[in-house]
């Protein structure tokens, strides 16, 4: 996660979202429980792409494409199911590749 300007409350809230996923998860392991949290990126839903700001965003992903929302119910089914077993405090990025990107291609750091 990084800053975006103007982003306080935004980014703030992300953060804040982070820590607590991690404080709970130290809090509820004694009990057997796991948490974890879900980062979306950019989900397509019905006339997104039709907005002014799609293209400029899928510049940005490195896969280039919209997540859906069978992508995010994928991510929660693998955190709740036996495989994630051994997963808790951890935010799961389902983004295209978007939070690992500092610049889109072709652009000067």
């Amino acid at each position: 996660m990084r800053a975006h300007w103007p982003g306080l409350p935004y980014d703030m809230t992300k953060g804040a979202l982070d820590v607590m996923t991690k404080c709970m998860a130290l809090d509820l392991a004694d009990f057997g429980i796991r948490v974890n949290c879900l980062g979306p990126g950019p989900i397509h839903r019905g006339r997104t792409s039709d907005h002014p700001h799609a293209q400029p965003l899928l510049e940005r992903v490195p896969l280039r494409t919209f997540g859906t929302p069978l992508d995010i119910a994928a991510a929660v089914a693998f955190l709740a199911s036996p495989d994630a077993e051994f997963i808790t405090g951890q935010i799961l990025y389902v983004d295209g590749g978007l939070t690992v990107q500092l610049t889109p291609r072709g652009q000067p750091i």
